[in-house]
């Protein structure tokens, strides 16, 4: 009896549609690695955004029990929460809060080869809440800035409005407003509802 022993053929590559089959599972599974990276990296930044309001918040009552009043000026008197969804529109307030917070009336900050270093203050009256480099930012003076870079929106308006009298005043809190944007810079009612507000 003959064997007859087959000739094996050379291995046959892929073909065009197991390649694109392939590429599509591996662009979908990068799509979802993107996505909750995304999603956590944004997660992250409204926590550490609450804990930063949570921790002014303290400070401000602080500074309130101290001098009486919170940190007033032009900035938080004229700011209104209600109409302003633009972080750019809040650094005259964001200034006077870091000014009251840090003690720093002069906006010097302890500075290592001209480069703030630990956000401590060189100069100034008490200070109610020590700053870290990521939550400043300069432009002709010290702002508090929320994780995305924007500043935070810190208002006194409600006050100023019943001291003038004022039968419907503006603002949320009879003491004061304090609020990120949490990243959105609109003025439509999905942008309202993402901020991250002491109201």
């Amino acid at each position: 009896m003959k064997v007859h022993l087959r000739k094996r053929r050379p291995a046959k590559g892929f073909t065009l549609v197991e390649l694109l089959t392939v590429m599509t599972i591996i662009g979908i599974l990068a799509a979802l690695v993107l996505g909750t990276f995304k999603f956590v990296q944004e997660k992250a930044a409204r926590s550490r955004a609450e804990a930063e309001i949570k921790a002014m918040e303290a400070a401000l009552e602080s500074y309130k029990a101290d001098n009486g009043t919170y940190p007033r000026g032009t900035g938080p008197d004229a700011l209104n929460p209600a109409s302003s969804g633009n972080p750019t529109a809040y650094l005259t307030s964001s200034k006077a809060l870091y000014q009251a917070l840090s003690g720093d009336g002069t906006d010097q900050l302890v500075t290592t080869g001209g480069v703030a270093s630990d956000g401590k203050v060189d100069t100034g009256g008490k200070q109610y809440m020590e700053f870290k480099p990521n939550q400043l930012i300069t432009t002709s003076g010290y702002y508090v800035i929320d994780p995305w870079g924007s500043s935070y929106g810190y208002s006194t308006l409600y006050q100023k409005d019943v001291e003038s009298g004022s039968t419907a005043p503006r603002g949320n809190n009879p003491t004061f407003d304090l609020w990120s944007t949490g990243g959105k810079t609109g003025t439509t009612t999905d942008d309202f509802a993402k901020w991250l507000k002491n109201w």
